[in-house]
């Protein structure tokens, strides 16, 4: 009994069901929901409830509040479809809008794509490509192929060492100011994408050209190829500016300047070259034969900038020409944890360059490394810092003058003695004078230094031919004896240790 009740219950439950399953719905919103499918030609921006009205599609989800996309159909896949989605963008949601192109496959431009505001208080975003390729056929040699102005946003998917999205010119015969260029502004955000010239076209100012910006401008993971000419070119930039994961490549190129930064003749001098600007990390590798990876300065003021563990080589087979260098007029560059590596074989080339002029320079090294040995050349005061490290170590320099660094020697024997050059990280001085009381020595006591690998010097102040010699050294004392002159002369002598 108790079974068959619960037989019963279960096919009732099952009555509903099969009303629902077999019935046709009779709403008319539930119809309009079915029947409509989202649109990518709509376009419409999308201000209300996900609800469906007579006469309306649904909402097109790509494309609300101020964001319109290239879709292939409303925006196609061309030159034009991508100038009018940015325009639609600007005329949407109060002029802040968005241009999503990142469906976009590889296009052919035939003039230069501004990426650009209506006011100068607007913004703009264009969202590029996920991968393709953008080729720009231009020859009036004064066009980029893509210029952004101020207050806009140009936003890749690709870090710094890959090719997802390029920009590149149609062939040799293309003759452009530079791939990418920033127009006359402030403030940029560029970001995931890179610039690539291997097929010997002109760009007048180099692949990338960066100038006239400032506050809290940001260029991130950006990177430039280019054979035959300057890779990332960055002038007239101030105040706060960033640059971060920056990769040029020049494969050793005829001609090939892979960064070129600090130089203020490519954009005016409304800030000068570059002035308390960060640039962090990435890489300036393989220029041409007699050119440097990285070249800062040549302008005027280009002041306070920091280069921070930015790795550098130099061309496959020039032996001679330093990696990077730090032209006239430029003052105050603090480069930390540079390297210069993956050199040709016998090379004698400096990691760093200071050029000859009248500075001062006023620029620090810190935590550079030479594979070469020699680390920095400084014409300026005529100092030459090389490596004090089997590794290609180099110690501290701060221009014009060296910091305070002690390196031991080591004991050795033989006829010649080479230097282990064995760096002391808290060298220790002293210094005094000794009067000698009826005797010819005298030990001095209490001496700090830690063991009696020291070694002492000095002078007879009133015998000039008096001899000062040092002997019976230990670790807290060390006898001062005088031969050639009397037993009360004045001495002098210091003391080097650890």
């Amino acid at each position: 009994m108790l079974t068959r009740c619960r037989e019963s219950r279960s096919h009732l439950l099952w009555l509903p069901l099969l009303a629902i399953l077999c019935c046709p719905c009779t709403s008319s919103a539930q119809t309009k929901m079915r029947a409509s499918q989202i649109n990518l030609g709509d376009n419409f921006p999308f201000t209300g409830n996900i609800t469906a009205t007579t006469g309306q599609n649904t909402a097109n989800f790509y494309n609300t509040n101020g964001k319109k996309i290239v879709d292939g159909v409303k925006y196609p896949f061309t030159q034009a479809g991508i100038v009018a989605c940015l325009n639609d963008a600007l005329q949407s949601n109060g002029g802040v809008g968005i241009c999503d192109a990142s469906m976009a496959p590889s296009i052919t431009f035939t003039s230069e794509l501004n990426i650009k505001n209506n006011t100068g208080v607007d913004s703009l975003t264009l969202i590029l490509p996920i991968m393709a390729t953008w080729t720009f056929n231009i020859t009036d040699g004064t066009s980029c192929g893509i210029k952004q102005f101020d207050k806009t946003n140009i936003l890749g998917w690709g870090t710094s060492s890959d090719t997802l999205f390029s920009i590149v010119p149609a062939g040799a015969g293309s003759n452009m100011s530079a791939l990418y260029c920033t127009a006359t502004g402030t403030y940029y955000r560029a970001e995931g994408f890179g610039a690539v010239n291997t097929v010997g076209a002109t760009l007048v100012n180099g692949a990338m050209l960066i100038q006239h910006s400032a506050d809290g401008s940001q260029f991130n993971r950006l990177s430039t190829l280019n054979t035959n000419g300057i890779g990332i070119h960055v002038g007239d930039v101030c105040c706060g500016t960033q640059f971060h994961d920056i990769l040029a490549n020049g494969q050793s190129g005829p001609g090939a300047r892979p960064c070129v930064i600090g130089d203020s003749a490519i954009g005016g001098s409304g800030f000068g070259g570059m002035v308390d600007v960060a640039w962090e990390g990435g890489s300036c590798t393989h220029p041409g034969t007699g050119l440097k990876a990285m070249e800062i300065g040549g302008g005027i003021n280009t002041d306070g900038l920091k280069i921070d563990s930015t790795y550098m080589e130099p061309n496959a087979s020039d032996t001679t020409t330093p990696c990077g260098s730090i032209g006239a007029r430029a003052h105050n560059i603090t480069i930390i944890n540079s390297q210069c590596d993956n050199i040709a074989g016998g090379s004698t080339a400096y990691a760093w360059d200071i050029v000859t002029w009248a500075g001062p320079s006023d620029s620090t090294f810190i935590g550079i490394k030479a594979q070469s040995g020699n680390c920095v050349n400084d014409h300026i005061t005529g100092v030459v810092i090389q490596t004090n490290g089997t590794n290609g170590q180099c110690r501290p320099y701060i221009s014009p003058a060296s910091l305070s660094t002690v390196d031991y020697c080591g004991a050795t024997t033989g006829g010649t003695q080479a230097c282990a050059k064995t760096l002391q990280a808290f060298p220790i001085v002293v210094w005094g004078d000794v009067q000698l009381n009826t005797s010819t020595s005298q030990s001095i006591t209490t001496l700090p230094f830690s063991d009696s690998f020291y070694s002492c010097t000095g002078s007879d102040l009133t015998t000039a031919a008096g001899i000062v010699s040092f002997n019976t050294y230990a670790s807290a004392s060390v006898t001062i004896q005088e031969t050639g002159g009397v037993n009360t002369d004045h001495l002098r002598y210091i003391c080097v240790g650890r």
